[in-house]
């Protein structure tokens, strides 16, 4: 494949990392229309960049703007599920909320709909841009309750704001446009999807990178390739999610909100935790607060302190999943696949497991010596990047096809298999006994 072959498949690709550009573009655009305190070119500047963008679409494929159309009437779509959302939290008994009738609410009208009854290549983004609002329509929900939040909190804060928790969610600190630098970070973070489809269509084309299966290795070498065959993907993936989170933060300087970082390089982690703490923020404080708490409150009361935060844990992770299968499964059905699966839910149960295992040992080995810090953190560091290619490696096929590689599957069945056979065994002869 010729470089010109690698742009015009980049190009092929666009819709997707375009539909992300210009959904997440839209929102800080209408915002930065109706501001009040702002001089008029700051307000028609996101607007003109929104404009600029659609016309260098049209330019390098006019059917990309085709394929974009049902874009602003899914944004408006979008809006009238905010004032939804609103109006359940104004009128709904408060036991309802915090049961997560905003978040069911939410999966429905921002996930389900439009992934059932919207079929073009670029609305994948949007039910991105869905779930995540669902997730938010949950904190609104929540932290609502006290604050009596106004329709305008309901639609800045489900349409614009993407850090995910309401009480947490941050001021304007200076007017709009005053901090352009902001700009530079949303061209970042386009160059960085744009680059990812580049990259992984390159890599594609070097034999020893391309994505391997591990029951195919059969030795130290064998291994060393599968792992180097995961680390383009694990790049890529964490690129796809970097890049988003560039733009976001990026049109939220422009607007004068500074924003936390949601990715603080994760690759660098030494221990899950660490990884966790430093991969998407903004959905693990989320998590944190919605999940983690309750649960662990609720095991508190019963289990000692340890038992119940590794539990606690454990049950987030299994909950998180369950809500990136729904995620996916909107991802799938934009493309004609309805089956619902629970891989997402099956991987995090695995995940949660090792967190709680790796966290174990880790207070055992407290007390024992240890070798000098730096080869500690490096031996923990190797450690940690093979862990996370392998769960790299699970997580890719369950992302494109709603479920885990065939010698995941092909295991668990002879697993399955062979406990049903054993219980029919020991069955029979209690029945012959």
């Amino acid at each position: 494949m010729t470089p010109g072959d690698v742009v015009s498949a980049v190009l092929s690709r666009s819709p997707a990392a375009l539909g992300v550009l210009l959904f997440r573009s839209l929102p800080f655009a209408a915002w930065a229309l109706v501001s009040r305190r702002a001089r008029p070119a700051a307000r028609l500047a996101p607007a003109a960049a929104v404009l600029a963008l659609l016309l260098g679409a049209w330019r390098w494929r006019p059917g990309l703007v085709h394929d974009l159309a049902p874009v602003p009437g899914l944004f408006a779509y979008f809006a009238l599920c905010a004032l939804g959302i609103h109006a359940l939290c104004r009128w709904a008994p408060r036991s309802v909320l915090r049961g997560g009738a905003a978040l069911v609410a939410g999966c429905l009208l921002f996930v389900a709909l439009p992934a059932l009854f919207v079929r073009t290549p670029g609305v994948a983004p949007m039910v991105i841009f869905g779930w995540e609002a669902a997730l938010s329509a949950h904190s609104y929900a929540v932290d609502g309750l006290r604050a009596r939040p106004s329709w305008r909190d309901a639609l800045s804060f489900l349409l614009v704001h993407p850090t995910l928790v309401f009480a947490e969610r941050p001021s304007q600190t200076s007017p709009l446009g005053a901090d352009w630098r902001g700009g530079a970070r949303v061209v970042l973070g386009t160059v960085t999807l744009v680059g990812r489809d580049a990259m992984l269509l390159a890599v594609a084309q070097v034999p020893w990178l391309r994505p391997r299966d591990l029951d195919a290795v059969t030795g130290p070498a064998g291994y060393a390739a599968f792992v180097l065959s995961q680390l383009p993907l694990l790049l890529g993936l964490y690129c796809a999610h970097s890049g988003l989170a560039s733009i976001q933060i990026g049109w939220m300087r422009v607007l004068g909100f500074r924003l936390p970082e949601r990715y603080r390089y994760p690759l660098l982690a030494v221990t899950p935790r660490d990884f966790w703490e430093r991969w998407n923020a903004w959905i693990g404080r989320w998590v944190h607060l919605y999940l983690y708490r309750p649960v662990g409150r609720a095991l508190y009361r019963r289990l000692p302190m340890r038992p119940a935060a590794s539990l606690a844990a454990l049950a987030s992770f299994v909950a998180c999943g369950l809500l990136h299968d729904v995620g996916a499964w909107g991802l799938r059905a934009t493309s004609g696949r309805t089956s619902f699966t629970v891989s997402f839910t099956v991987l995090f149960f695995v995940i949660g497991v090792v967190y709680a295992v790796w966290q174990l040992v880790e207070r055992r080995g407290a007390s024992r010596p240890r070798a000098t810090p730096v080869l500690a953190r490096a031996a923990a560091w190797v450690a940690m990047m093979h862990l996370v290619c392998v769960v790299a490696w699970l997580a890719v096929p369950v992302l494109r096809g709603g479920h885990l590689p065939p010698s995941v599957r092909r295991t668990a069945t002879a697993a399955r298999e062979r406990i049903m056979r054993t219980l029919r065994e020991d069955s029979s002869r209690s029945a012959s006994d």
